[in-house]
């Protein structure tokens, strides 16, 4: 209530200053206007609009339209620019308390005859971006409407992904989550028109941007360094998608197109975009709607190697000998389905717009997975079939309001956000044979190459044994609701200071839920296989030709189940030859294991089928969470050369979690029981302000320095607030439990930008940036209960016990870097020469963060050991940190053609840490080069393109420290897109 009531009181004096100065401003003029290319009367936002000597002017916003308040009267002399045209200059005559309404054109400046200058696609797109970066408060990178619409990624992540100090994650060779400054996925926020969509994961914050189709947005921002009334709930950044709004007229867009896919040889991909808009009542309203369908294959063949030590000394100072203890090969068919559609409907008031924004998308992964697996230390193979459905739905409602009143500005949101991720299939079947299935392999031998592991088999895969049919289901939901109001003020104190006063609220309330059940049922032999698998011989009579006694089959062969018609085709680049093995029939395991699972029929037994109670109670939670916001800060224009925006935001969050306690010594000895679980529930808050600092100054026409200083919060994961605590039923395994009460992780950010830009250079920026971490979450390891069990929660018969759990670092992590981008065009080339545009970035990353572990030395005593616990660290980068990322696009257009070719490039990434070095990961350095053509054919609108992704093929590849060898690779291939698009 207290803060309630500081905000209110804030409000009414910020409002009481506003009316005073709103009497003496009855005596000022209001300008507005738009900003267009003389060529095209398109319009161009983020151009500068002011009046010559004074501070007093403003911004064009997205429709190229600028509103400037508090005028003094007399002849004034009005100045429009924006980098890539000429200067505007116009002298007008100003009376007190009138309107003006202006329509400024400018001209291109890419030549001496502008009449004959045509601006290139490309290169229109390139400006827009650093004109809106340039005339950003905050620290920017801007992806254009015209940059994405006229070469269009794969999907948005692809595009994110092609700005400085951002690196993609990818699943099957496509973009799906972006990293940002070196921060994982989780610690970004991703926005539509500046309302935050509900994370698609059900354990941390992140967002699948790989639903977000390119041709759905007006463009893309990623902001590093944000002013006080933005959200400050990220540490690494802000990416905001702004869609598409009906443009002026009647168009049509529409797109079809056909893939290959080389890996699969597969032609069966497609996608479809069609969009309608107009306006109505003299452009008043407008009505936009877009809709898209899509199928890609995203297969991957995959390799994976599980290592250990050689020797059991298991030191931390001494290298640990490496010895490769299993090879799993996986060939995986995927195939991804999406839909999506948008509307928007916008109606422009006199100074002002209301705008009804939607945004849906709904996502499909059909997805079979075959592998083997050998196992060095128990002599054995394993072979597994898997047969699952992955579904992703995002559903965005968004209300804006935006109204000028005179000096002040009022703008008001209300959304909505849902998401939905399920897995309504998961079956797999494993096939198992454990006696001397690998003969003559070497134990535990740091020399043995992981690939020769299988020259050691001697068993034919047909005679493998069914083992275990594996089923998982899992939903995870998550709905918000949040509205938000702001007012601002503008104010001239004299020709040489001015600037605006803003100030403004926000509320939202989030809700999640996670559902997971897991089932499986035992195949194999056993105490009552024989007579199961007597039952399961008589429901299904094709198994017979492959049990080994009739008249007791304990097991059933591979062979029963085995797909006579599938080809894996060409596996990992054939580097091992036809080694993948026959796969199991999808259609049999189904059939089998619903008639297995079928407990009304008389074979139902609790050995063969039964529910996981562990998995399917132990990630079950629910819970909401309410954040209040509000802010105050200003904008103060000093002279033509110094922006200083101060501000102050604050955040309090309230979150309520349930989740489940279980405690598996009670299992029952039948196994129809496994331990005890109920639900707690957990209520905790915690309220922050955050000072915002930014200036910026501009000495020169064509340099601008901003420094910025801002605080930032990054809230724990979803999974890890619900108090969930998982007792094992031995002293050997850890006590797993959430620590409910981490405090969100704090960002002390500094940011240096000096930007060079004119129209021969166009934009060439140096950015620095470093970031202060505390209270960054860490898991701590298995550390002894010992007399600390009131601590953390515990009955006094579990101090023998060990735990894992998670606290809030104190030593801090750093993370620094630099950020180098240019981007120009070369328009002062002779003839078909300027017709190129070049976009070239380079970051460089550094971050030094400690991770715990815990070490333990027993000191033998007459009577009894002494366990000595020793806590310690090591230093490492943070994960999903890369050092290096280039980027670099170098664009041609030339009348109807247009293309481009872009190299993306990041060196290796830190994946996995662990207590021992030798076990630690990394990626490989990844180099994609990708080729996009475009040319217009001789029917109005009409357009063919292509699109040629990852043409080296390059693999996904990561590796431990402790070997030579990769741990992980996968191949996924190139991909070609053709297609034909029409634009009316």
């Amino acid at each position: 209530m207290k803060n309630i009531l500081r905000s209110l009181f804030i409000i009414a004096v910020v409002v009481f200053i506003g009316g005073i100065n709103s009497l003496n401003a009855q005596n000022k003029a209001i300008i507005t206007g738009k900003v267009i290319d003389s060529q095209t009367n398109e319009t161009l936002p983020g151009a500068n609009v002011y009046f010559e000597g004074t501070t007093i002017g403003s911004v064009t916003d997205a429709d190229g339209k600028f509103y400037i308040s508090g005028v003094p009267a007399g002849n004034l002399v009005l100045v429009a620019s924006y980098i890539g045209y000429e200067k505007y200059k116009e002298s007008i005559s100003v009376n007190a308390g009138e309107t003006i309404t202006k329509k400024i054109k400018l001209s291109y400046s890419g030549g001496t005859n502008l009449e004959d200058v045509v601006i290139t696609a490309q290169a229109k797109g390139q400006m827009a971006a650093i004109n809106q970066q340039l005339s950003s408060n905050e620290i920017k990178n801007v992806v254009s409407s015209d940059r994405i619409q006229e070469l269009p990624d794969a999907n948005a992540a692809e595009s994110v992904g092609r700005l400085p100090g951002v690196s993609v994650l990818r699943s099957g060779g496509e973009g799906s989550k972006v990293v940002i400054r070196g921060m994982s996925p989780k610690y970004n926020k991703v926005m539509i028109d500046g309302m935050e969509i509900a994370s698609t994961g059900s354990d941390d914050r992140s967002t699948n941007l790989s639903m977000i189709s390119s041709y759905s947005l007006d463009g893309i921002e990623v902001t590093k360094s944000n002013t006080a009334d933005h959200d400050a709930d990220f540490v690494g950044g802000t990416v905001n998608f702004k869609l598409k709004t009906a443009e002026e007229g009647f168009h049509v867009d529409v797109i079809a197109q056909g893939s290959y896919n080389q890996l699969k040889t597969n032609f069966n991909n497609y996608n479809f975009v069609a969009s309608i808009s107009n306006r109505f009542f003299n452009n008043k309203l407008g009505i936009y709607l877009m809709g898209n369908t899509e199928s890609r294959i995203r297969s991957a063949n995959e390799r994976t190697v599980e290592t250990w030590f050689a020797n059991s000394s298991q030191s931390l100072t001494e290298p640990n000998p490496i010895y490769a203890s299993h090879l799993a090969l996986m060939s995986t068919d995927r195939t991804r389905k999406r839909n999506g559609g948008t509307l928007v409907i916008d109606y422009r008031l006199n100074h002002g717009s209301i705008a009804f924004k939607n945004f849906v998308s709904s996502g499909k992964d059909l997805v079979q997975e075959y592998s083997q697996n050998y196992d060095v230390y128990q002599k054995s193979i394993n072979y597994k079939t898997k047969d699952a459905t992955y579904d992703v739905l995002t559903l965005n409602n968004l209300l804006q309001y935006d109204q000028q009143f005179g000096a002040f500005k009022v703008s008001a949101k209300a959304g909505h956000s849902f998401s939905k991720s399920s897995t309504p299939n998961d079956l797999s079947l494993n096939f198992y044979r454990s006696d001397s299935a690998l003969v003559g392999i070497p134990d535990k031998d740091p020399g043995l190459n992981p690939d020769s592991i299988i020259s050691y088999s001697v068993i034919d895969p047909s005679r493998l044994y069914a083992n275990q049919f594996y089923n998982w289901k899992h939903l995870t939901e998550q709905r918000q609701y949040e509205v938000a109001g702001d007012l601002e003020w503008a104010f001239n104190i004299s020709d040489k200071i001015s600037g605006t006063l803003k100030m403004g609220g926000k509320y939202r309330h989030r809700t999640k839920k996670n559902d997971v059940t897991s089932n499986f049922s035992d195949v194999s032999s056993g105490s009552s296989g024989g007579v199961f698998n007597q039952r399961l011989t008589k429901q299904f009579p094709w198994m017979m030709p492959y049990v080994d006694d009739p008249t007791r089959p304990t097991s059933v062969k591979y062979g029963a189940y085995i797909d006579q018609n599938y080809d894996h085709g060409v596996f990992m680049k054939d580097k091992y030859g036809n080694v993948m093995g026959p796969v199991a029939n999808i259609d049999k395991m189904h059939e089998v294991y619903d008639w297995i699972s079928d407990t009304s029929l008389s074979h139902a037994s609790p050995y063969v089928y039964r529910l996981d109670d562990v998995d399917s109670k132990q990630f079950d939670y629910s819970g909401f969470e309410d954040l209040y916001a509000g802010y105050l800060m200003g904008t103060f224009k000093i002279t033509s050369f110094v922006d200083f925006i101060p501000g102050v935001r604050y955040e309090s969050n309230s979150t309520s979690y349930t989740g489940p306690r279980g405690d598996i010594r009670a299992t029952d000895p039948t196994r129809t029981h496994y331990g005890d679980y109920y639900d707690t529930t957990t209520i905790r808050n915690n309220s922050y302000f955050l000072p915002m600092l930014h200036l910026i100054v501009k000495p020169l026409s064509w340099l601008q320095v901003r420094l910025a200083y801002t605080k930032t919060l990054s809230r724990p994961n979803y999974s890890i607030l619900v108090p969930k605590r998982h007792i094992p039923g031995d002293t050997k395994s850890a006590i797993m439990q959430n620590n409910y009460r981490l405090l969100p992780e704090e960002a002390t950010n500094y940011d240096l930008n000096v930007s060079f830009h004119e129209n021969h250079v166009g934009l060439f920026t140096v950015g620095l940036f470093s970031k202060d971490i505390k209270n960054k979450v860490f898991w701590t390891g298995n550390k002894f209960i010992g007399d600390n069990y009131e601590f953390y929660e515990l009955d006094p018969s579990l101090q023998s016990y060990q735990i894992n759990t998670q606290y809030n670092d104190t030593n801090g992590v750093k993370i620094y870097g630099i950020e180098l981008d240019w981007q120009t065009q070369f328009w002062y080339l002779p003839g078909a020469l300027k017709g190129f545009v070049l976009n070239i970035n380079y970051t460089h990353i550094k971050s030094e963060a400690k991770y715990p572990f815990t070490s333990y030395k027993v000191i033998h005593g007459d009577w009894e050991d002494e366990i000595i616990v020793i806590d310690t660290n090591y230093s490492d980068r943070l994960i999903d940190q890369p050092d290096d990322i280039l980027n670099i696009s170098l664009g041609y257009d030339y009348k109807g053609f247009s293309g481009r070719v872009s190299m993306m490039y990041t060196n290796d990434i830190f994946n996995q840490s662990n207590m021992y070095n030798e076990l630690r990961g990394y990626t490989g350095s990844y180099v994609r080069w990708d080729i996009s053509v475009k040319q217009n054919l001789p029917v109005k609108g009409l357009q063919v393109f292509a699109n040629l992704n990852n043409l080296s093929q390059r693999m996904d590849v990561s590796y431990i420290r402790g070997a030579s060898y990769p741990v992980f690779e996968q191949h996924y291939g190139m991909t070609v897109d053709l297609g034909v698009r029409w634009r009316l």
